[in-house]
């Protein structure tokens, strides 16, 4: 009996061996594909999510402000035409971001408001003007990622939640600078105001005369490493003082390059 069970492990011993030599055998004359899948997961999952090896990590809540240049249009239930242009200043503050804006709005005829003045029709519009623009922004989420297009460098993106006031203030009315400013805090415009600027607004444009609205949305923001950033927000604006009138709420949406410090 014991010589039965040396022969036994013997054989056993064997049958590994060979088993052991004849897998090796078959590794070295898999093709390069094979060995790839071989590969350990680290290094795969390193291939596959190539695009966060390059993490940009931006302080840009250390930032003392953001100057920006800003492009935006209007979305209102009329047909004139309409864009906005000029600076805002962002001031990061631990969770908040303040916002201050200065800009100029042009607003015209089109074709389409050009036939409506031919007829005794007319729609409520806001002429040219200035926007004094203020606002807070609340960081919603951020992350941290490569462009879409490899030749773009990466970036830090927050998406916020945005609230805003915003002033109109118009020029070619009468009175003084102290006029001026208690338009800055009065409600609407008074009917002399609304007159006089009739005579300049588009001949089909009912004077909307509503001196502030408030605003509210998201906004995306792109920080890079260099101290540059590029923002998009959408924001949806009512009347807030006086009356809503036939304008109702509109839309806005713009864009913004700027500048750390």
């Amino acid at each position: 009996m014991p010589m039965i069970r040396i022969v036994l492990a013997l054989l056993s011993l064997t049958s590994s061996i060979a088993e052991a030599a004849a897998s090796q055998a078959e590794a070295s004359e898999e093709s390069p594909a094979a060995l790839e899948e071989r590969l350990p997961f680290k290094t795969l999952l390193s291939r596959s999510v190539a695009y966060v090896k390059r993490p940009a990590v931006v302080e840009w809540r250390k930032k003392t402000l953001y100057l920006q240049l800003e492009l935006g249009q209007a979305i209102e239930y009329n047909n004139f035409s309409n864009l906005g242009y000029g600076l805002s200043l962002r001031f990061p503050s631990g969770d908040l971001v303040w916002k201050t804006s200065f800009l100029q709005v042009k607003v015209g005829d089109t074709g389409a408001s050009k036939q409506v003045a031919k007829t005794p029709f007319q729609q409520e519009g806001r002429p040219s003007r200035f926007e004094w623009q203020n606002g807070v922004e609340m960081p919603l989420i951020e992350g941290i990622g490569q462009q879409l297009f490899t030749w773009m460098p990466p970036a830090q993106f927050v998406l916020s939640g945005v609230v805003q006031l915003n002033t109109y203030i118009y020029q070619g009315l009468d009175g003084g600078p102290m006029d001026s400013v208690k338009r800055l805090v009065a409600a609407q415009l008074s009917t002399g105001e609304t007159q006089q600027l009739a005579a300049s607004a588009p001949a089909a444009m009912r004077i909307h005369r509503s001196l502030h609205s408030l605003s509210g949305g998201l906004q995306w923001d792109h920080y890079y490493a260099t101290d540059l950033s590029w923002t998009a927000r959408f924001l949806y604006e009512r009347p807030a003082g006086g009356t809503a009138g036939g304008l109702g709420g509109w839309y806005s949406f713009s864009l913004g390059a700027g500048y750390g410090f």
